[in-house]
């Protein structure tokens, strides 16, 4: 009993992190929505980089800190540098 008691502190430690992480998670992948969304999920301002599904024009938008665009149009879909960071922020969210 002892061992589990000693490993609480650990536990609570790595739950916290794992929450803070999720957040971080939430706060850069909206999911799916029906239109562009003005906050992101937990209600702070939009950052370059947010991702969402739109629902109603079937397509995966980026916030570009001025507009969403649509991630794959001939206007956007070819700038990889921006899709290569939105993955790794995405990534590095978990």
């Amino acid at each position: 009993m002892t061992a589990a008691v000693d490993a609480v502190p650990a536990v609570l430690a790595n739950a916290a992190d794992t929450l803070t992480r999720l957040n971080d998670f939430k706060g850069r992948w909206y999911g799916s929505l029906p239109s562009n969304p003005a906050v992101d999920p937990l209600g702070n301002p939009l950052t370059e980089g947010d991702v969402y599904y739109n629902s109603t024009a079937n397509e995966l938008r980026v916030y570009t800190s001025f507009a969403w665009q649509p991630m794959f149009t001939p206007t956007y879909a070819y700038d990889e540098d921006r899709l290569i960071d939105a993955c790794a922020r995405a990534r590095r969210a978990l």
